[in-house]
């Protein structure tokens, strides 16, 4: 079984969500959930950034100093003595540096060119170094450079001395078919004698940041960043929890798996989404109100018989107590009788006959029956019956 490395990045590319700003206290919060979950480097932030993102970055690298903690630099010395000193308390310390590699991002961006761009390079792995023998490389725009460069790039990194050489879709732009292309050729191109990690760094503007995640680590990738709740730049990060569930389910076929703790990611969902103060969408995969929730009569009389059914996965794997049966005017007779159950009614089937009767009547006029309301049902049918 292939072992896959998890890397957070909840709270660094996650905080740039538009108007997410975390606290000291929410980070540190976070960041001991991340340690519970299992994840194995958790990127804390991006020093550079701000006196006040520098500070959090130290006080979790105190906090968390036998986990693997990491900070975000451009490939700017300054940021890379700022990164360098935020993870200092550290025994575990590393640094991501960040390179953009195509074109557009070469010269448009940077108003550099290729030659000058591996020169960048050089000069922050080489500064990196001074503060910790692990540093990670990240190509931004991977998917969007040319196949020479993308190669040459991530070759030159290795060189240097960079431990984790990250293949970057930045802006969400590449399919499966282009990711298992790029990392089969990577690995396939790079020198086999050098010990790396080659790491999938993953955006979900068209929705395929799980996908293609996945599609990287079974051509060759042995490392994923991603985010819980998938929270980050425009559409997101690719999210951790979806990822992780699908390697799990599919462990027999893909021979992949991780470390993860499953059961910490619905509270840990539900911690970065107060913290964020980003709602969870009800049909989000996972950890969303209505994942393991239903409300047809036909799926209730199939999930009552055998769960799997209609659950792929088992609620408790994720921290989930149970599935929930919903009461609402598509719900059957099995439906309600079994709801009626959970809550320690034992009802007859004529008692069963009169509740379903006021259940539809009720619902013929309202969108949903709470259960407080279904227990009131519930008692008058048993004087009904």
């Amino acid at each position: 079984m292939k072992k896959v490395k998890v890397f957070d990045t909840t709270l660094r590319d996650g905080e740039q969500t538009p108007r997410v700003s975390l606290k000291e206290k929410s980070k540190i919060e976070i960041a001991k959930g991340l340690v519970e979950l299992g994840v194995d480097i958790i990127e804390v932030g991006f020093p550079a950034a701000s006196e006040a993102d520098f500070s959090i970055c130290q006080e979790i690298s105190k906090t968390l100093s036998n986990h693997e903690i990491c900070t975000f630099a451009r490939s700017k010395i300054s940021d890379i003595d700022m990164a360098g000193r935020a993870i200092k308390y550290s025994k575990k310390p590393s640094i991501n540096i960040v390179t953009s590699i195509s074109d557009l991002h070469i010269f448009e961006k940077l108003g550099l060119d290729r030659e000058g761009t591996l020169e960048l390079m050089e000069s922050s792995i080489k500064r990196a170094l001074e503060y910790t023998d692990n540093v990670y490389w990240i190509a931004e725009d991977s998917s969007r450079a040319g196949k020479d460069f993308l190669n040459a790039s991530f070759q030159h990194a290795i060189n240097l001395g960079a431990k984790t050489v990250t293949y970057a879709d930045t802006c969400g732009f590449a399919l499966p078919q282009q990711i298992a292309s790029d990392i089969s050729l990577l690995k396939q191109s790079l020198s086999s004698k050098d010990d790396y990690n080659l790491g999938i760094h993953c955006h979900n503007d068209l929705g395929m940041s799980v996908a293609n995640t996945i599609t990287a680590l079974c051509s060759g990738a042995n490392e994923f960043q991603g985010t819980i709740n998938g929270i980050g730049e425009r559409a997101g990060n690719a999210p951790i929890e979806e990822i992780v569930m699908a390697l799990r389910l599919h462990r027999d076929t893909l021979g992949i798996d991780t470390n993860i703790d499953t059961t910490c990611f619905r509270h840990l969902s539900e911690l970065v989404s107060s913290f964020t103060n980003i709602p969870l969408p009800v049909n989000k995969p996972i950890v969303g109100a209505n994942a393991f929730t239903h409300s047809s009569g036909m799926h209730q009389d199939g999930v009552i018989k055998n769960a799997k059914a209609y659950e792929i996965l088992d609620p408790q794997e994720i921290g989930l107590k149970g599935n929930n049966i919903l009461i609402d005017r598509l719900s059957g007779r099995k439906g309600i009788a079994f709801k009626a159950n959970q809550m320690g009614f034992n009802l007859s089937a004529d008692e069963t006959d009169v509740l379903f009767g006021m259940v539809k009547a009720y619902l013929a006029n309202h969108a949903h029956l709470d259960d407080n309301d279904f227990i009131k049902m519930i008692s008058e049918s048993t004087t009904k019956s």
